[in-house]
């Protein structure tokens, strides 16, 4: 994914989700699969699924605990935004740390705001007449701790449900990338990269 600023930042997971998207028996009754053989097989695909339309798309799925690093605050060029690099429902006001001195130390939240919970990507900006600090300017010096993702099941884009059941079902029935048939190799259909494409944030 290409970032919006010129700034370069790294993501990581702190507290995954271990939620499904779709339920191992709900699956089993779309792909018409009886017994209970390969359902830990079923539950690794469905997973598989959900982590890489969620790499693809840009997008958190389920309510996800990340760490955002960075060397530098944005300048002006960026309007001094930080752009979240993991795009859905974020959920209450990220909590920044940068490194002064030698020390880390949190920013206050009275300096800093998010552009809308469900703006895509998510932006922290300056609140009026506030400045980032300077920090030590080293890498991972700066760190962003935000929760991204849907609580709800309910309240999650059907698409992404139709995108990661596409995919956990083609993953089941083919267990490899493609489909070789008589000679002619058939690869991910078409409608679930349309989707993707559809569900899948720029950062442009």
């Amino acid at each position: 994914m290409n970032d919006i600023s010129s700034v370069e930042s790294n993501i990581t997971v702190l507290t995954p989700s271990t939620d499904l998207l779709i339920s191992v028996a709900d699956f089993k009754i779309k792909n018409r699969v009886s017994g209970t053989a390969e359902d830990d097989l079923i539950e690794l695909y469905i997973r598989l699924s959900q982590k890489i339309i969620e790499e693809y798309t840009g997008r958190s799925i389920f309510e996800t605990i990340y760490v955002q690093s960075q060397r530098i605050f944005p300048g002006e060029r960026e309007n001094f935004e930080i752009v979240l690099k993991r795009a859905g429902s974020v959920n209450g006001v990220p909590v920044i740390k940068c490194m002064v001195d030698g020390e880390l130390t949190t920013i206050s939240t009275s300096e800093y705001s998010i552009a809308g919970y469900l703006k895509l990507p998510p932006v922290i900006y300056l609140k009026p007449n506030k400045t980032w600090p300077i920090c030590d300017g080293v890498a991972g010096g700066i760190q962003i701790t935000f929760t991204c993702g849907e609580s709800e099941p309910e309240n999650i884009d059907p698409m992404l449900v139709q995108a990661v059941t596409w995919m956990a079902s083609h993953c089941y029935q083919h267990r490899v990338p493609v489909n070789v048939g008589g000679g002619v190799v058939n690869e991910v259909p078409f409608s679930l990269k349309m989707l993707l494409n559809l569900l899948k944030v720029y950062w442009v």
